[in-house]
């Protein structure tokens, strides 16, 4: 398993298929839509990826 794949598991909860479909959009795109909702939450989970080394930020929803 990638780091990016463990990573994204541990802070979303994802499954091992959802984890590694936002892990190849990264990769071939350089971006994923990770999680949609509230700014706070986001912000929260922003932090734990920037924790983790990994290059992450929030954009608002038109």
């Amino acid at each position: 398993m990638s780091y990016v794949v463990m990573v994204f598991r541990k802070v979303f909860g994802y499954n091992e298929t959802q984890a590694t479909h936002h892990m190849k959009e990264v990769h071939e795109l350089g971006r994923s839509v990770l999680w949609i909702g509230e700014r706070e939450q986001a912000e929260g989970y922003v932090y734990q990826l920037h924790r983790w080394r990994l290059q992450a930020s929030l954009e608002k929803d038109d």
